[in-house]
């Protein structure tokens, strides 16, 4: 499982589409839980004015009995409670029996529900039970005959009283805002390692390429051994000319930016050449995969140090001079260092410019 998410991560486009999903799906879940805890508060909130509401409802059911028993008619009783506070707007209280329905908010009201042949408990009930309404009642027997005493609430007009659905819409801004704020935030933080892996992948790209480019240049001057063996064994200048026909080649080959900084050295040494050959072998155990050495004339040899910057190319050179005068061969050295390409043909010229110069003062 884990190396399947590694998987996945690791590529910048299934990144960003499992980061989007995941994000989708925690807030998603997260306003799962936010709704359903609104819910369960306004929930709450009307059970609590249900218990509130039975209270008070208990309470007129002990008035109106201690009216009826103090000889009260049900009339005179009709006409008392219409003065409640409670007959408001959504909120009203009823008398009725299992025959006959005595008060419903007021006479008004009343008369309304007996158009509708409302005109009894079960069906005031019944008509009640389709109209969302918050419904307490307490039963009371007086003399023989059964009353009911109960206090209606439109459940609508309660909740918008209490302003929850109010706070809920608030809260589900609040959430929705900080939603889309961290939403944001991952994408954009996604996109940041994205850009940062495609620039990292073109850089290796780039380094494996300059790495290949390189190799190719090393594997066209390994011939310089045996070109070298040649040359101290026939005394001609075949391999002379064939090391600066290389050199040429490889000149035309470093116009790549990716090879810079460059150091173009051309040396003279003077002595036997199995001295210089001997020195020359000494050095080249110790240069690294970026400097090569050209036996380009009889005495010149040409020295390329790729990527290789002005002071680490003259103590590279300095070792060499070290090199080849232990071997008691007399040596001068032109030296060029550049920080960017020029032409292939600029190249060439600048190498026989120090040649011809180095030749002159010598």
């Amino acid at each position: 499982m884990t190396g399947w998410i590694q998987k996945i991560c690791n590529r910048p486009a299934s990144r960003m589409v499992f980061v989007l999903v995941l994000s989708a799906v925690f807030i998603g879940s997260g306003f799962l839980f936010l709704t359903n805890e609104m819910v369960q508060n306004k929930t709450y909130y009307l059970r609590h004015v249900e218990q509130d509401q039975q209270i008070l409802s208990d309470q007129y059911g002990q008035q109106v009995e201690e009216l009826l028993q103090s000889g009260k008619s049900i009339a005179d009783v009709v006409k008392i409670f219409e003065k409640k506070p409670v007959n408001a707007t959504y909120r009203w209280c009823f008398l009725a029996s299992t025959t006959e329905l005595f008060q419903a908010k007021d006479s008004n009201y009343r008369n309304k529900l007996l158009d509708e042949k409302v005109n009894n408990f079960s069906k005031l009930m019944v008509w009640l039970d389709s109209k969302n309404q918050i419904v307490s009642y307490t039963s009371l027997s007086v003399d023989g005959s059964e009353y009911v005493v109960g206090i209606v609430s439109d459940k609508d007009n309660v909740v918008l009283e209490s302003k929850t659905d109010k706070h809920t819409t608030y809260v589900m801004m609040a959430a929705a805002l900080l939603s889309l704020v961290l939403f944001s935030a991952i994408v954009l933080l996604t996109s940041i390692m994205n850009r940062k892996d495609k620039e990292a992948a073109r850089v290796r790209k780039e380094v494996q390429s300059l790495n290949r480019k390189l190799e190719e240049l090393a594997s066209e001057v390994v011939v310089e051994e045996e070109a070298g063996a040649e040359y101290a064994a026939t005394g001609t200048n075949y391999v002379a000319e064939h090391e600066e026909d290389l050199l040429f080649a490889l000149l035309r080959k470093t116009t790549n930016s990716k090879l810079f900084p460059l150091s173009i050295a051309v040396v003279r040494a003077q002595g036997s050449i199995e001295n210089r050959q001997f020195a020359i072998t000494s050095w080249n155990k110790e240069r690294g995969k970026n400097h090569i050495i050209l036996h380009t004339d009889s005495e010149m040899y040409a020295v390329l140090l790729y990527r290789t910057s002005e002071s680490d190319a003259m103590e590279i050179l300095h070792q060499l001079r070290e090199c080849l005068e232990k071997s008691d061969v007399h040596v001068s050295i032109v030296f060029r260092h550049m920080s960017a390409p020029d032409t292939d043909q600029e190249l060439i010229e600048l190498y026989d410019k120090m040649k011809e110069r180095l030749r002159e003062e010598c």
